[in-house]
């Protein structure tokens, strides 16, 4: 991939990854998973207040925090493609960590009721 999460190294992937075992695709969805998972937390989903004030002013401020070309959304795919590509079904797997944002309840201690 090259460390560019695009559309096209997405799909090399789990080309790659669909000429594997289903094991395998399961593994890696699951190991993703957590690794989203862990990763939405507070610390890393919001910035300082400083550098949120100053994109109101410069938005050039911002741009070390985006990407217009490799959002990685893409990867979100990957097992989904990877297991149709090897088994010719629809995946439905359901992985053990849930990487919807908010999903790690430790990592948004503020929001929990």
């Amino acid at each position: 991939m090259n460390g560019e999460a695009t559309q096209a190294s997405c799909r090399r992937l789990a080309e790659e990854l669909g000429r594997r075992p289903v094991h395998d695709i399961i593994g890696f969805a699951e190991r993703h998973a957590e690794a989203l998972y862990r990763l939405d937390q507070v610390k890393v989903g919001t910035l300082p207040q400083a550098v949120w004030e100053s994109v109101f002013f410069d938005v050039d401020k911002f741009t070390p925090y985006t990407s217009t070309e490799y959002d990685g959304e893409w990867l979100l795919y990957v097992p989904d493609q990877a297991y149709e590509l090897a088994t010719g079904k629809e995946w439905d797997h359901t992985t053990r960590y849930c990487f919807e944002t908010f999903s790690n309840t430790d990592g948004w201690p503020h929001l929990r009721s």
